[in-house]
Formats: C-alpha cells, structure tokens, sequence
C-alpha cells in the first residue's frame, strides 16, 4: 500500500476516533450526572428521615420525663391523640408504651401542635422541655402531615399509569389529526411512512386505519386507569 493511501486511511480513522472520544465522554458524563442525582436524593431522604426520627426520639424521652406508666394511660383516656385499647397492656415497660405512643400518634396525624398545647396545659411546670421539643417538631412539621383520607397505596401507581396513557393518547391523536389536515407538511409525511411502517403487517386498506384503532386503545386504557385511580384515592385505608 502506497504512503498516500496509509495517509488517506489514518485521516479518515482519526474524525471516527475522535468521535467516539466525544461519544465516550458524553455517556460518562451522563452517567455522572445520573449517579449525582441518585446520590443526592439518597441523602435529601436519609436527611428528611433523620429529623422525623429526631423529632420521634425526642417526644417519647419528653414522655417518659414527664409521665409514669399510670399517668401517660389517664391522660390518653382524656385526649383523643390515640384508643386506649391500641396500648399495649399493663404488663410492658414504661418505655415501650412511650414508643408506641408516639408510633400510633403518628400513624394517626396526631403528632401536631394540639398534642404539645395539651402537654402545656398539664405539664405548665415543663413548659421549656415541651417548648424544646415543639421547635424541633416546627422544623420539620410538614413531614408529619397525615395521608388524604382514602388514600391507598394503589392510587400513586393508577394516577402513573393514568398520566402515561393520557399522553400517548394526546401524542397519537394529533399526529392521526396533522397527517389528516395537512398531509402536505414534511412532518405529515416522515408521520405517514412511519404510521406504514407499522402497520405494514396489515393488509393495504387497513393501514390507514390501524392508527385508529392505537387511539381506540389508548382511550380505553385511559379511562380505565383513570377511574381506577379515582377508586384507589376514595378508597378507605
């Protein structure tokens, strides 16, 4: 092979590795990104965890300081925080009574500025102690606000899959629209020979129908999830 050739040949290798450097360094970039991303939502939800845990810890030695086993079981019997009956019985250490207090108040929303009046109102004595943990709870109040009423663990997922089929529908039903009002357009066109391309399996005069037939689906579909999110949200828990 002559020297002109073997010259030819590495111009023309050195655009194609070059633009694989750019292609390699693009996806590791990417993936950076990615990883960043996921690192910072781990922490955003380790953080968010921490305080409401923080908060938790705190309410329940706030307990045990201010109450005894007795007490914590009267003043339960006068407020409506949580059932006497979901305590456990007689027979459990003061500490886990304090703990499953505090987890069944805030499985029930209770845990919010009216438990911490009523704390004051018979504790008035502690009012620094209750004040402390009251700012700690103030700091991260919104993550102790409770659930909707009825919402289940369904209703996420339908609601996902209702938003996901409402805009394929949108997206089919306007190219169907634009390749049928302007099929002159050069977009209409690139739409018309990949709609063929799909339904290419079909015989001629259903091609053009196919389509249809997409949007039929996808409308049933749609309002399938849709009135099986808006169950899931009715839907007592």
């Amino acid at each position: 092979m002559s020297a002109k050739a073997c010259s030819f040949g590495r111009a023309a290798a050195r655009p194609a590795f070059e633009h694989r450097s750019d292609f390699d360094h693009t996806t590791s970039a990417s993936r950076r990104l990615h990883a960043w991303s996921e690192t910072l939502y781990t922490l955003r939800v380790a953080r968010r965890m921490t305080d409401r845990a923080s908060v938790m810890v705190a309410l329940e030695r706030l307990l045990l300081e201010l109450f005894s086993a007795t007490e914590l079981r009267m003043w339960v019997t006068h407020t409506e925080i949580v059932e006497v009956h979901e305590l456990p019985g007689e027979n459990v250490a003061f500490a886990t009574l304090a703990h499953d207090f505090v987890q069944l108040a805030v499985r029930r929303g209770r845990v919010a500025p009216a438990l911490f009046d009523a704390l004051h109102e018979l504790r008035p004595g502690r009012k620094d102690d209750i004040d402390r943990v009251r700012s700690l709870y103030e700091s991260c109040a919104a993550q102790f606000q409770p659930s909707p009423p009825g919402n289940s663990v369904l209703a996420p997922v339908w609601h996902k899959r209702f938003r996901l089929t409402r805009g394929l529908l949108v997206g089919f039903t306007a190219a169907w629209l634009l390749t049928r009002a302007y099929p002159t357009l050069d977009v209409s066109k690139v739409l018309i020979t990949v709609e063929r391309s799909l339904f290419k399996f079909l015989p001629l005069p259903y091609q053009r129908v196919g389509l249809l037939g997409v949007i039929a689906i996808l409308f049933l579909c749609t309002c399938a999830s849709g009135a099986l999110a808006w169950r899931a949200t009715r839907r007592r828990s």
